[in-house]
């Protein structure tokens, strides 16, 4: 491997750790915004960003413990999948009625596992900035939450989500850099520039400027949507609002 392609790596790395460090900032100082402009107050970037920074590494903790949680769920349903595998080839036989009944049950079992696992990792974010949890207490919160509104959280954070995806992938075309998700291989090999990595990050950084904010929007509108419809939170806000 040539001296340039360790150093575009490098660059490129730094690129990705840099842009991931904003995002993961930019999240909590978004919501803490509209979390103020919600109660009537009026807000302060400066304040937010510093909130932002603070929570960083609740953030990062959250996230690591959903996601350790999320494949460490998957996993259990991958093996029940293959017991269900077993069996049915046992009782079935290994014919076609064996295999069509392994991939209903097991896209039915990873669909509801998945909504039921995304809808109350999607509200832990909200328990940190509105409710000043810690991470543990946060996605305890989110799961507890999310019972009975689950499909519709997920529902509206995908389509969210797609508006987001799609220019980020038009930017990855653009700059070249769609091979790091098609071919990891050639990625890995130098096919992918340091430069062109760093003018990815850079213009995906120009558009989260305007898509973030309608993401961050949606996790507070599901956030405070699963309040009103469990805990009639309006009726309390309404309560304290007029005792004060």
């Amino acid at each position: 491997v040539g001296a340039g392609s360790v150093s575009s790596a490098m660059t490129g790395f730094v690129a990705i750790i840099v842009g991931g460090v904003l995002m993961v900032i930019l999240y909590p100082t978004l919501m803490h915004q509209m979390e103020v402009r919600l109660n009537g107050g009026v807000p302060d970037l400066s304040t937010s960003a510093k909130f932002g920074s603070r929570m960083f590494f609740r953030m990062v903790w959250g996230w690591f413990l959903a996601t350790l949680g999320l494949m460490g769920a998957m996993m259990v349903v991958g093996v029940a999948v293959v017991l269900v595998a077993g069996l049915s080839a046992a009782f079935l036989g290994d014919g076609v009625l064996s295999g069509i009944l392994m991939v209903v049950v097991g896209a039915a079992v990873f669909f509801t596992v998945g909504v039921w696992a995304m809808a109350g990792i999607s509200l832990f974010l909200p328990g940190i900035v509105v409710e000043r949890l810690t991470a543990i207490e946060s996605l305890r919160r989110g799961f507890a939450l999310a019972k009975g509104g689950r499909f519709r959280i997920v529902a509206v954070l995908f389509v969210a989500w797609l508006l987001i995806i799609i220019p980020v992938m038009a930017i990855y075309a653009v700059t070249g850099t769609l091979g790091m998700l098609t071919d990891p291989v050639a990625a890995a090999a130098g096919g992918v520039s340091g430069g062109r990595i760093v003018t990815q990050q850079v213009m995906a950084l120009g558009v989260s400027a305007f898509t973030t904010p309608l993401f961050v929007a949606c996790f507070l509108l599901v956030y405070y949507d699963q309040r009103i419809r469990s805990e009639a939170f309006d009726v309390e806000a309404a309560v304290d609002e007029l005792v004060s």
